[in-house]
This record gives structure tokens, sequence and C-alpha cells, in this order.
């Protein structure tokens, strides 16, 4: 504790006997810390979540009421598969452009306090992390923005048209059995339905890619950072478990904006 004079500097300040006395406190602090922590984020969690799930009730009932008070004429000419699947899948899509928003918005914040404060300790080695978070997150974003648009896309026909199999299918259902084309309807809603599988994948890994990349190539950084500083004899090395801590802290952050941004891009067609 006499070492570091952060610790040194809160010990005196508090008045403690002992050194153990002090550490001991300090881990009742840090336990009550992690309680209150999940307390606040399940808090935090829960009041976003119903948010965007109300988000998207309000858009379905708007839609509904919308279609309901068409006049006849005008509701004859439309496709019934069409309006369903807006209603029913396509606003379910909206809750992806919500809550990333907002998910957006939160971690932002915690992300720019916690460089802030970094930037306030050492100017030098938190513009170096900073940099290092804007560089990958730009290449992240730009590498995989296209892939995540067409899949976005394809995501919106497909499930459009495993809506409009299943209604005409079983809206024609009289018509389905004397034409005897159950085999294939059967066979081209399997093909749609894996396509949409696959689809769905691809989106999946797309969006944990970015936490695999950032852990790897900060791991790098960090290692080849401390070799360095080794080598040059610089007084930075004793705080450097500041910014490997930090680190990690900043990284499930800037992965959820990252991640976010990419399910706004891919759900985008839901807002057609």
């Amino acid at each position: 504790i006499s070492s570091n004079e952060y610790l040194y500097s809160i010990y005196r300040f508090l008045e403690f006997n002992s050194e153990s006395s002090f550490i001991n406190s300090l881990g009742v602090l840090l336990i009550l810390l992690y309680l209150i922590r999940i307390f606040f984020n399940t808090t935090y969690l829960y009041q976003i979540t119903i948010f965007s799930n109300l988000v998207v009730a309000n858009i379905r009932k708007l839609l509904f009421d919308k279609d309901i008070r068409l006049l006849y004429t005008e509701f004859s000419s439309k496709n019934i598969s069409s309006m369903s699947n807006n209603i029913i899948v396509e606003s379910n899509s909206i809750y992806h452009i919500v809550f990333p928003i907002l998910t957006i918005i939160s971690e932002g914040f915690i992300f720019i306090l916690l460089i802030t404060l970094l930037l306030y300790v050492n100017f030098q080695v938190s513009a170096i992390l900073l940099t290092f978070f804007i560089i990958n997150a730009l290449f992240i974003l730009i590498k995989f923005r296209k892939q995540l648009e067409i899949n976005g896309k394809a995501r919106s026909v497909l499930a459009e048209n495993n809506n409009k199999i299943i209604n005409e299918s079983f809206g024609n259902y009289k018509y389905l059995k004397l034409s005897n084309i159950e085999n294939n309807i059967s066979k081209i809603f399997a093909e749609n339905t894996i396509k949409l599988s696959y689809t769905v994948t691809i989106y999946l890994l797309l969006t944990a890619l970015p936490r695999y990349i950032f852990e790897t190539l900060g791991l790098i950084v960090i290692v080849i950072a401390i070799l360095y500083l080794n080598y040059i004899g610089s007084t930075v090395l004793s705080t450097i478990g500041i910014y490997v801590i930090s680190f990690y802290r900043l990284l499930p952050s800037v992965n959820k904006i990252i991640t976010s941004i990419n399910s706004l891009k891919f759900y985008e067609k839901s807002m057609d």
C-alpha cells in the first residue's frame, strides 16, 4: 500500500490502523459495489427492454389501425400476406432498431467517461488506447457493413416469402388439396427457411467477430507495450495495470456499440 501513492493517500485519509484492515475493507467495498452493479444493470436492462417492446407494440397497433380503416376497394387491392408480414414480423424487427440505439447512447456515455478519466491520469498512454479503439472500430464497421446490408435485405425478403407461403397455403387449402401440390409447396417453404437460417447465422457470426478481434489485437498491443516500456525503463510501466483493467472494461462497451450499429444495419430494411 505504501508503494502506491493513491492507495496510501486513501489509507491515511480514512485513518486505518493496519494494512490488513484496509485490505479487508476494500474487499467488502468491492463486493458491495458488485452487488450494486448487478442491481443497477438489471434495472437498466429491464427499462430499455420494456421501452423497446412498448415502441414495437405501438407501431404494431398503428399499422393494424391503418390497415383496418382502409376502404374496402383499397383493401381488396392490397397484398394480404405483405400486410400481415409488416404487422407481425417486420414490426417486431423494430425492437432491433430501438434497443441498439439506446445501447449506443448508454455505452457511448460510459466509454467517454472512462476515456476522459484515463486521459486525466496519463494523456499519452490514454491517447494511444483511444486511437487503438477508434481505428479497430472503424475497420470492423467498414469491413462488415456491406455484408450486413446484403444479409439484412435478404432476411426481410425471405421472412416475407415465408409469411406469404403460409398465408396463401392455408388461405387456399381446398385448392392446395385438389391440385395435389403439397409436396412442391413444402419443398419451397423448406428451401426458403433454410436460406433464412443461413442468413441469420451469418449475421450472428458477424456480430460475434468484433469481440474476438478486439481481444486478440488488444492482447498483442498490451504485450508489445509492456515489453517496450520495460526495455526503455519507462516509469509508466508501474501504472500499466490500470490500463489493462480499463481496456477490459472498455472492451464490452465498444463491442456493444459495434454490435448495435451492425444490428441497425441488418434490420435497416424493416424501417421501409
